[in-house]
């Protein structure tokens, strides 16, 4: 599933339930998510790695300032643009940095568990090595792409369930995705 389609699923759910004390902030968040996702469509490779960049950049700083922005801060639309944003972190250790402020915020439900499954594997792409959600995909010979290398593949029906995902084969029944252990 496409972080744009688990956003959507997301707040479909009425999970996050709660009015953003910073709506501007909310807006803002939104507004470079809805600019990055326009760009990966139609936008050329250059100006898609600067956009990303500053959009990262301004996700570093709102997390500097508030720290994670969860669903008191920015609400639900507000908190899945965030993830949508770090997920477009082309550094591993801000992103793993990002990862370590999004605990706090998960552990007291702030935050949903699944933005922790999708940067978790994110940076394991960024670093090389083999995922635990199978929430990434990576160029391959199929159509769609291959699956990241997910570690332990025998449980990974496991941890996607305590994530909060859905079944991998239910997750991907519209992709010719295939799994490859690590």
């Amino acid at each position: 599933m496409r972080p744009a389609d688990l956003a959507a699923a997301f707040l479909a759910s009425g999970r996050h339930g709660r009015e953003p004390s910073m709506p501007g902030l909310a807006e803002d968040l939104s507004g470079r998510a809805e600019t990055a996702r326009a760009w990966r469509t139609e936008g050329d490779q250059p100006v898609r790695a600067l956009l990303d960049g500053s959009h990262v950049t301004a996700l570093r700083r709102v997390v500097e300032v508030w720290g994670w922005p969860g669903f008191a801060l920015v609400g639900g639309a507000g908190s899945v643009a965030a993830v949508e944003i770090a997920l477009l972190c082309a550094n591993a250790p801000l992103l793993r940095r990002l990862l370590r402020v999004l605990e706090g915020p998960v552990r007291t439900g702030d935050a949903a568990l699944v933005f922790r499954a999708l940067l978790h594997d994110r940076a394991c792409v960024l670093e090389g090595q083999a995922g635990w959600y199978g929430t990434q995909q990576r160029a391959g010979p199929h159509v769609a792409g291959e699956l990241w290398p997910v570690a332990e593949p025998a449980l990974l029906a496991v941890r996607r369930a305590q994530a909060g995902l859905d079944p991998l084969d239910a997750a991907v029944a519209d992709r010719a995705v295939h799994l490859t252990a690590a």
